[in-house]
């Protein structure tokens, strides 16, 4: 039955039709993400045990503050540019191509730099008052803010150039083994603390960085044209992207820096070691989302709407079902788990990990929803679900995080996750089925 199986995936993957494209697109970022898995994992580990709860709610407090001063750098390029570097690539126009492709670079350097530079002269004007721990780490974290920017911006074209695949290697595989073999490397000298591995973040970045300027470089060589930049439109279509990256980003990555504001440092640590394994359970749906989105475009551009919706409910059925085992293990099991993978003083985290498990469930059966409007070109509607979901989440945090610390956080993000996944579909069909009806 296996090898029938897998066989049938071999045949579906072969060939340039639709299907075949996601079947290796998903096939090929599937195993990326398979093996950037146990790296993850071990990497976590690794530091909390190392850490203590303590410093590694420290660590992980000041990573989650910088990635959220890094957000305006880039914020709504990624999604923006894979629908924009499609449709030029598909309709033969190197001029835009390679205009949009320099002014996205311009805008996100200039930005991260100017950010950057921002953040530093806080940190100094606020070391002439007194350091303490976190403005100290703060200013290692700050100089990874240029080096996130560009790589997105470069794993977004990529994207849009349907090298899925390609797009995954850098961020999936390169950048958290050369963070991993930079984290073993401080621990066995005996010198692994929070500045440091902070240290091993920028480094690991760094890499990235040259990994994916390689990648990008040699799809471009057969592109040679002048550029033309569109301004005008890329402004007006980028602003409601960046407004949803935005917004996205408040619904979940904003949660641990109010973790360490509203609670203390040993809860960050639980709600970190909480969604760190959590996240195991949105890794099919992140495939999936991964692999078709430059997809979604082409086929609502072509006008099959049937096609469309049967694409994004298998894609949602899928990732349920890859998802079901691995949720039943954490929640059934997770304190046993959490005790033999992080040690007994991290038991607290199981609760908040056993919330978040249930409401990626819920989310991955409900599929790509924010994709199929955003790709659809009704990224505008797409805010103003996300706004309100953001809201959503800052109320219940700022309400549950004081009292309830970890657990409260992961309560806040399952409800606006769920609600926000719920909205997104729903307003999508409708939004397509009118288009569909008006032309």
């Amino acid at each position: 039955m296996t090898r029938l199986s897998f066989s049938l995936i071999l045949d579906a993957g072969r060939g340039d039709s639709l299907r075949a494209k996601l079947v290796r697109g998903a096939a090929g970022v599937g195993g990326l993400k398979l093996l950037s898995l146990p790296i993850a994992l071990a990497t976590s580990v690794l530091m909390a045990r190392t850490l203590g709860v303590e410093d590694y709610g420290v660590y992980s407090y000041v990573l989650g503050l910088v990635f959220l001063f890094a957000l305006p750098a880039y914020a709504g390029l990624p999604p923006f540019l894979v629908r924009e570097v499609s449709n030029y690539h598909s309709a033969e126009n190197p001029g835009l191509l390679t205009g949009l492709i320099r002014r996205a670079h311009q805008v996100a350097l200039f930005l991260g730099v100017f950010i950057m530079l921002l953040v530093l002269g806080f940190v100094i004007w606020k070391g002439g008052r007194g350091v303490d721990e976190k403005t100290h780490l703060m200013l290692i974290a700050a100089m990874t803010i240029p080096l996130l920017a560009v790589i997105q911006v470069r794993t977004g074209i990529l994207q849009g150039f349907t090298l899925i695949i390609q797009s995954r290697i850098a961020d999936t595989i390169v950048r958290p083994v050369v963070f991993l073999v930079i984290v073993l490397i401080l621990f066995f000298v005996g010198t692994l603390t929070p500045f440091s591995a902070l240290f091993a973040q920028l480094m690991s970045l760094a890499v990235t960085l040259i990994v994916v300027s390689v990648l990008l470089k040699r799809q471009l060589k057969g592109v040679s044209a002048d550029p033309v930049f569109d301004d005008q439109r890329w402004k007006r279509s980028i602003l409601p992207f960046s407004a949803i990256a935005g917004v996205s980003y408040l619904n979940s990555e904003l949660v641990i820096p109010l973790v360490g504001m509203l609670a203390s440092k040993p809860e960050v640590a639980y709600f970190k070691v909480a969604i760190s394994i959590a996240i195991l359970v949105s890794a099919p749906l992140t495939i999936v989302e991964a692999t078709i989105h430059p997809h979604i475009t082409r086929v609502f551009a072509s006008g099959e709407k049937a096609r469309l919706f049967r694409m994004v409910s298998l894609a949602g059925i899928a990732a349920l079902l890859v998802s079901l085992p691995l949720a039943a293990v954490l929640i059934g099991f997770g304190q046993e788990v959490l005790e033999f993978v992080y040690g007994s003083e991290y038991s607290e985290a199981y609760w908040p990990l056993a919330i978040i498990v249930t409401g990626f469930l819920i989310v991955n059966l409900v599929g790509p929803s924010m994709l199929l409007l955003h790709a659809t070109h009704y990224e505008s509607d797409a805010l103003v679900i996300s706004i309100a979901g953001a809201g959503l989440t800052v109320l219940l945090c700022l309400t549950l995080i004081p009292e309830k610390g970890a657990l409260g956080a992961a309560l806040a993000i399952t409800i606006s996750k769920v609600a926000r996944a719920l909205a997104f579909r729903i307003w999508a069909q409708f939004r397509i089925n009118q288009y569909f009806q008006e032309r």
